[in-house]
């Protein structure tokens, strides 16, 4: 039952991100899977598939790939997109673009706070569920706020919360 429920939550994305997962969704099943089944078909042909460990390898690697289309499937049947129009300016949602400080340090950092399904740190995409996505999400700026982390727990400043 909590799988159930689980399954049938929203997740707001970026339009962005949307187009990225339904991109790779569209390589997985086509490219990817053409291309397993060539490497199963040469297997055959050439008698490798005698050898357990090559048709056994290709298996797992298809297995990977089901299982990403299948996940890949539901986030894009969950999503809702995210519009600039429907965050509230200076509150830190999903979709928001957020400026933080750390305390012991001048430096500014800023980030897009998305949906774990299209973070990805070298773009500066924050995921919602991080440290620190968790702690901004519902913030201001001007508001400090604690990053609980595994070995420490460090402050930052809010100092901007802006629509993408």
């Amino acid at each position: 039952m909590a799988h159930e429920d689980q399954l049938s939550l929203e997740i707001s994305l970026t339009q962005e991100g949307y187009e990225r997962l339904k991109a790779e969704l569209t390589r997985l099943t086509t490219r990817e899977r053409r291309a397993i089944a060539d490497r199963l078909r040469t297997a055959y042909e050439s008698g490798d598939a005698g050898e357990s460990a090559v048709v056994a390898t290709i298996g797992r690697e298809q297995e990977r790939i089901e299982l990403r289309i299948r996940q890949l499937e539901d986030q894009l049947q969950r999503a809702r997109i995210v519009r600039s129009g429907d965050l509230v300016q200076d509150i830190v949602q999903v979709g928001s673009r957020v400026t933080v400080r750390r305390l012991d340090d001048e430096r500014c950092t800023s980030y897009q706070v998305v949906a774990p399904p299209e973070s990805d740190p070298r773009r500066r995409l924050l995921s919602s569920d991080s440290p620190l996505g968790r702690a901004v999400l519902g913030r201001r700026a001007g508001e400090i706020v604690r990053i609980e982390g595994p070995i420490n727990t460090e402050e930052v400043r809010i100092e901007a919360v802006a629509a993408p």
